[in-house]
């Protein structure tokens, strides 16, 4: 290699490796932000992080318990309850999150060194370390009172619960990108979570359902999403029904359409 050719491939190793060091800066600074809007100066906002998926959790059981349906197969009703609440949750504030993330934070971009995609990263970021954090915490609490053993696979539950939150990032970088545009997307996608709590096996699992809806059922990835996190938490539990590479096939979607659609609207963002 010639000095001219060494001093070419020394100038982009250094352009590059300056844009990660910007491009970190950046996605830092966008946490900090977050993370202060989120809990204020004194963080009192955490406390209603931590109890509002905890009493829940404890709602929805109790309610399951009065319906005259406990834990299916011996499982305990709080875990019961957690498995699917938990990850159900998580992903649901992780894609509504997405959604307003730009349009809450376009003074932002009058800054060149931070785009749309930082803005999306920076959020999913502390999304997942507070979903992460929530989940470990109400776990802890569980063990802690009796209210569960320990879990069968901790750390496929923890994993699951990552791509959970991964797979909510990707399909609200997707919605986010059309709801600039098409602002009714936001008011669909309420009503869609709705609906989506009560098909996605918070309530119940698969073989309490007529084989007849099985089918239809099992089209909605969070559903099988629920059934892992139970047949990792639960001895007791094996499904039948959880099938992992069909999730990863809507999270590799989503992905894709998640990117692209947020490259090509980029330029169209009003800043």
């Amino acid at each position: 290699m010639s000095s001219t050719d060494l001093g070419r491939h020394r100038d982009r190793r250094s352009s590059f490796l300056g844009a990660v060091r910007v491009q970190g800066r950046v996605i830092n600074g966008l946490l900090t932000r977050e993370l202060a809007a989120r809990f204020g100066k004194r963080g009192s906002g955490m406390l209603f992080t931590f109890l509002v998926p905890g009493g829940q959790v404890i709602i929805i059981a109790m309610l399951r318990l009065l319906s005259g349906f406990p834990g299916y197969a011996g499982m305990a009703i709080f875990p019961f309850t957690a498995c699917g609440l938990l990850y159900f949750r998580g992903w649901r504030n992780m894609v509504n999150d997405q959604i307003d993330a730009v349009p809450s934070n376009l003074g932002l971009l009058y800054f060149r060194q931070v785009t749309e995609l930082d803005i999306y990263i920076g959020r999913f970021l502390v999304n997942l370390t507070i979903n992460m954090s929530v989940a470990v915490a109400i776990y802890m609490i569980m063990r802690i009172f009796g209210f569960s053993g320990p879990a069968e696979e901790p750390l496929y539950l923890l994993l699951l619960l990552i791509l959970t939150n991964f797979f909510g990032f990707v399909y609200g970088m997707t919605l986010a990108a059309f709801a600039i545009f098409v602002p009714v997307i936001k008011s669909i996608n309420t009503l869609t979570m709705r609906v989506l709590l009560f098909l996605s096996g918070v309530f119940f699992v698969v073989p309490e359902i007529p084989p007849g809806f099985r089918e239809y059922l099992l089209w909605n990835p969070l559903l099988h999403i629920t059934e892992l996190a139970r047949s990792y938490y639960f001895i007791e539990y094996q499904t039948a029904f959880g099938d992992l590479t069909y999730v990863l096939k809507w999270v590799g979607a989503f992905l894709v359409s998640g990117l692209l659609m947020e490259r090509l609207f980029r330029d169209r963002v009003v800043r």
